[in-house]
C-alpha cells in the first residue's frame, strides 16, 4: 500500500526535485516577457525591497551600517550621481527621491525612487523599445526576520 502511495505520488506530481535540480541554472526570459508586457501597455516597472536593519543601530536606519551610513543603501541612491565611486558602479544612476516617510514601527523608513530609463539591448530583445518610468520602494525593518516576512 505504501509503494502505491508512493508512485501515486510521482505520477501526480512529478519525481521529487533533488539538491541538483535547484542548482540548475534556469532562465529569466519568462520573467522578462511578462515585465515587457506591463512596460508595453504603459505600466511602470516597480522593484519592491525589503532590507533587514542588523548589526549596529538597528533602531536607527540613518546610523545603520546598511541603510544610512556613508554607503549604505539610502545613501547610496541619493549619492548616485555625484560619488565617483557610485557613478562607475551603475548604469541607471538618476535616481529621484520622490516619496520618503518616517516611522517608529516597522517599516521604520519607507524610500521611493523614480527614474526614466531608456531600454537597453536586453529590454529591446523582448520588444520594450519606448523609455518606461521605473520606481524603487526602499523599505527598512528593524530586523532581517521582520524584513523576510513582508
Amino acid at each position: 500500500m505504501r509503494i502505491f502511495m508512493i508512485l501515486a505520488a510521482i505520477l501526480l506530481f512529478g519525481t521529487p526535485a533533488t539538491a541538483s535540480d535547484w542548482q540548475k541554472s534556469r532562465s529569466l526570459d519568462p520573467l522578462y516577457n511578462r515585465i515587457a508586457k506591463d512596460l508595453n501597455a504603459g505600466r511602470p516597472l516597480v522593484i519592491a525591497s525589503y532590507y533587514g536593519l542588523w548589526f549596529t543601530h538597528n533602531g536607527n536606519p540613518d546610523r545603520n551600517l546598511n541603510w544610512g551610513t556613508y554607503y549604505g543603501h539610502s545613501r547610496m541612491l541619493r549619492r548616485a550621481l555625484t560619488d565617483r565611486h557610485i557613478r562607475q558602479a551603475f548604469t541607471y544612476r538618476r535616481w529621484r527621491l520622490v516619496h520618503e516617510q518616517k516611522a517608529a514601527v516597522d517599516p521604520l523608513r519607507t524610500l521611493v525612487f523614480h527614474q526614466r530609463i531608456r531600454p537597453n539591448a536586453r529590454w529591446r530583445r523582448v520588444g520594450v523599445t519606448a523609455p518606461f518610468d521605473t520606481y524603487l520602494v526602499m523599505q527598512a525593518f528593524s530586523s532581517r526576520e521582520d524584513a523576510v516576512l513582508r
